[in-house]
């Protein structure tokens, strides 16, 4: 998925707002992407910087000024916007920001959004203890399913045959579902009320113009787990495999599922939403303990599409990707996991990663 840089601009400096009357503030570089930005920044906001840098354009603006031109300034008053969109730049560009002005904050626009706030580090913590992370006792591999960037999913590589996968949210994406079905030959079974049909087509394939949710409502085109395994004869059926990116109904399956439900599956990818809105809070604590009773998390991923939140040096993206696994099948230990891992991609592919950490 790509980047529209001027809507994640805007969501940066809104973000930032409050520092601004204490900082200079600067742009670096100024190529295209430093217009845009000075074009917000000033008329948007109505702010305005106080030094453009470019070390090449400035032989040619009298207006634009060389990084070594600050070096007599106190580096903790300056505010570096470092809006170089080539990574490798980037990355050069902030090195040489860190030499020269160690005090100064940089705020880097291919860094996700992380926004500062507070009194929610006591359900930050909640949040990361009842999401837990364990290490899987096996010498079975991960294995990243689906098209790069946003789509893919880490899963366990342990997918036989008999396996029938069920796939709740597709939009226009079928590239986990595809390689599913390729890979490891198992039928895919699809639901999605909110499109027409699906982008193209597979012969495991099995598409249901119709959503998840707590309890059946069939005029909406909504029904709960136990009438869609009912209807597809797979309620004795104890292993599946589930991917569900429903925009929040996530909550309404887990709910509503009953355990020996939820058990019935050996893996589960969800990607949780509107995690560090506190309104959520008890509904999601519910939905967390109820999972963690047959099935323990191994991979987490945080979505850099949305933002995350940031408490006294705690970060939780509001959008998380998680791997369960069903206890039932598998063993594992307590040890620090670090994410992101070498396999992963940033969903949004000219973004880093939110650094999880030890989670």
């Amino acid at each position: 998925m790509g980047i529209d840089f001027h809507s994640h601009y805007m969501q940066i400096i809104r973000a930032n707002l409050n520092k601004y009357p204490e900082k200079k503030l600067i742009i670096f570089p100024f190529g295209e992407q430093g217009m845009i930005f000075k074009n917000i920044l000033n008329s948007a906001y109505d702010l305005h910087e106080n030094y453009i840098i470019d070390n090449v354009l400035c032989n040619y603006n009298k207006n634009i000024f060389p990084l070594y031109s600050l070096e007599n300034m106190d580096d903790k008053s300056l505010l570096f916007f470092l809006v170089a969109t080539d990574k490798e730049l980037n990355n050069k560009l902030y090195n040489q920001i860190k030499i020269k002005f160690p005090n100064a904050e940089i705020i880097n626009v291919l860094e996700p959004l992380i926004i500062p706030v507070n009194d929610k580090e006591g359900w930050f913590k909640e949040f990361k203890e009842l999401l837990g992370i364990k290490r899987l006792i096996s010498n079975k591999q991960y294995v990243r399913i689906g098209r790069m960037n946003d789509g893919g999913y880490v899963m366990l590589d342990d997918i036989e045959t008999n396996m029938k996968a069920y796939s709740f949210g597709i939009c226009d994406d079928v590239s986990w579902d595809r390689e599913m079905a390729e890979r490891y030959g198992i039928d895919i079974y699809m639901y999605d009320h909110t499109i027409t049909g699906l982008p193209e087509y597979h012969k495991k394939f099995h598409y249901f113009k119709e959503g998840i949710s707590g309890k059946d409502d069939s005029m909406n085109h909504l029904f709960s787990i136990e009438t869609i395994l009912k209807n597809n004869a797979h309620t004795e059926e104890t292993n599946l495999i589930l991917k569900m990116d429903v925009e929040g109904a996530e909550y309404d399956f887990i709910e509503s599922a009953s355990p020996s439900i939820i058990s019935n599956f050996k893996q589960m990818i969800f990607e949780f939403h509107n995690i560090t809105k506190l309104e959520n809070k008890e509904r999601i604590k519910k939905s967390l303990q109820k999972l963690n009773e047959t099935h323990q998390a191994v991979w987490i991923h945080g979505n850099n599409c949305n933002y995350a939140e940031r408490d006294n040096g705690i970060i939780v993206p509001n959008t998380i990707e998680v791997l369960y696994l069903n206890k039932n099948y598998y063993s594992f230990e307590e040890t620090n996991v670090y994410f992101p891992w070498d396999i992963d991609q940033p969903n949004k592919y000219k973004l880093n990663d939110f650094i999880l950490g030890n989670w």
